[in-house]
């Protein structure tokens, strides 16, 4: 259970560090650093990705310490930095609980910062009306600033940041963008148990919203996984074929396992940055792919049947 205690004193400082953060950033000068972009959809394989950059050393990113202080990240950046929470960088799990991941130096989504630009209502993808009520001065400092604090390429693990691959290629004209993908009947089982765990039932919705997602919701819940699944997708490749191809790395969460060192020079190719010297010390030759069926088998197969009757345009 969250101590709502220490919930209540974060809200209140992240609101008292808000002035003072843009007073701060606007000061900085502008980095040139790579930028990098994980677009997923939910329980396709991110977090353990995002766990073997950081265990790399060669990539700055958003740790649980810092996600804290989504208001005020470059000062909660300094505080991290000044007490040396990620010298713990190798000690990072490549365990975690449905993307929650344990330690301060462990990557963290930074869900609270992104929902400052990008407000998760009807649908992740931003409307035309939200984007342009962006401070996209203030978002481009934010992002600055968090890339002033460390030489090395800083990442982004973050639903609701993929959902807006357009809006943040335009924004950040460097950046680059992984899309990590998975087999989708095990994306569809992993869904349906984070559901049961976060609220007793499968039927209520977790995590990104597709565009058409009011009308998912009027199906039953292995259509809206199944919607969910097939239209994050959709739209991020919508968006990230507008880009060019020297901008977008694609890899498949099987592959990534079978040789995660080989992934990482792909990343580190794409940004055009060879990786430290060392960097495979605490990167695993090979990870457990875990896909096989942990739901009862006609559960399992109702979410398959699910899949395939949207694909084919049957729902």
């Amino acid at each position: 259970m969250p101590d709502l205690r220490a919930q209540d004193v974060l809200w209140k400082s992240n609101q008292q560090l808000a002035a003072l953060e843009r007073k701060l950033v606007r000061g900085i000068p502008p980095q040139r650093r790579p930028l990098v972009f994980i677009c997923l959809c939910p329980r396709s394989g991110s977090t353990v990705l995002s766990q073997v950059l950081v265990r790399t050393g060669c990539f700055n990113y958003i740790s649980n310490t810092l996600a804290r202080f989504w208001h005020a990240p470059y000062i909660g950046g300094i505080i991290e930095k000044e007490l040396g929470i990620k010298a713990d960088y190798a000690a990072v799990s490549l365990k975690s609980d449905f993307g929650l991941t344990e330690r301060p130096a462990a990557p963290h989504e930074f869900g609270y910062f992104w929902e400052r630009w990008f407000p998760n209502t009807l649908a992740t993808a931003a409307s035309p009306v939200q984007l342009r009520r962006i401070d996209r001065r203030l978002l481009k400092a934010e992002v600055n600033a968090l890339m002033s604090l460390s030489p090395l390429p800083l990442f982004f693990k973050s639903g609701l940041a993929c959902m807006n691959i357009r809006y943040l290629s335009e924004l950040f004209p460097r950046a680059r963008f992984v899309l990590i993908k998975r087999r989708h009947p095990y994306i569809a089982q992993s869904i349906y148990k984070c559901r049961v765990k976060r609220f007793g039932r499968p039927d209520e919705w977790w995590s990104i919203k597709p565009r058409n997602y009011r009308r998912l919701m009027k199906m039953d819940c292995y259509g809206q996984i199944a919607g969910q699944i097939i239209e994050t997708y959709r739209e991020m490749e919508e968006d990230l074929q507008g880009l060019p191809a020297r901008k977008v790395l694609r890899l498949d969460y099987e592959d990534f396992c079978r040789d995660p060192q080989a992934h990482v020079k792909k990343i580190c190719k794409l940004i055009d940055t060879p990786p430290r010297r060392g960097w495979q010390t605490y990167v695993p030759k090979r990870l457990t792919i875990n896909n096989r069926r942990t739901l009862p088998a006609a559960e399992f197969q109702r979410l398959k049947d699910a899949l395939e009757q949207y694909t084919d345009g049957a729902v």
